[in-house]
């Protein structure tokens, strides 16, 4: 059985990550006097929607028996996903792993301009992105020596199916930290983050980038090149 945990995060604590997205989304140039205005108005927005706010992060730690080691593919709610990712790892040095669930703060006014709700989703996404940084810092933190974690993936890549998540906030009880499931299977608050990371007994190694947003065809020469150097115990990079 998990065991299910949440965390709480000010969102004044994650303000220095947020930014770094902020300038890029909205193409802030610190040295000019139209970056400066663009950040004022992204701070106006900061100080009305989001400075007070906290958001809390559900955690559930998991263990080897959620990994079909020969399949290579996750067992959850009794049903099993595919995980490319795992093909590429040595899969006997995993440990487990942890869930994780939680949603951006909301912004809750009637009316917007279709700028001000701009600033509002970019804030979101910078907020939903340090969270996640925030809590890949937290883990680190917290495993034994000789123990490493994984970087954060999820549904939707390395060909795990997207039909995951559904499954995820079931088990995780997404309601906890005010996640819930629509009849269409997307996550409500739309701004919501379902994911996870691995432990295990040497380092990560994680793919290039092109694989992490692989589906998963199984046609991929690079997939193959990619797995059997690992088996072979070769340095997949």
């Amino acid at each position: 059985m998990m065991e299910k945990r949440i965390l709480s995060v000010k969102a004044s604590d994650l303000l220095r990550d947020s930014l770094k997205y902020i300038k890029i989304r909205c193409d802030i140039d610190d040295n000019s006097r139209e970056g400066a205005r663009i950040y004022q108005q992204c701070m106006q927005i900061w100080a009305k929607y989001f400075s007070s706010a906290q958001m809390q992060l559900l955690v559930a730690d998991f263990g080897r028996e959620y990994i079909d080691e020969k399949k290579y593919k996750f067992l959850l709610g009794g049903k099993k996903f595919t995980c490319h990712l795992l093909e590429q790892l040595e899969i006997s040095a995993v440990t487990g792993g942890y869930f994780y669930l939680f949603h951006a703060p909301e912004a809750k006014s009637e009316v917007q301009s279709q700028m001000e709700r701009f600033y509002i989703e970019s804030w979101q996404i910078a907020l939903m992105d340090a969270g996640r940084l925030w809590l890949e810092r937290y883990l680190r933190r917290q495993q034994p020596e000789n123990c490493h974690l994984s970087e954060s993936f999820g549904p939707g890549f390395f060909g795990m199916e997207i039909e995951m998540i559904s499954v995820m906030v079931n088990i995780l009880q997404g309601e906890l930290v005010g996640v819930r499931l629509m009849p269409d299977g997307m996550m409500k608050p739309a701004k919501s983050l379902a994911g996870m990371f691995l432990t295990g007994s040497q380092e990560f190694q994680m793919p290039s980038g092109d694989c992490q947003f692989c589906q998963g065809t199984g046609r991929c020469l690079m997939c193959r090149h990619y797995a059997g150097q690992v088996h072979s115990g070769e340095s997949s990079h």
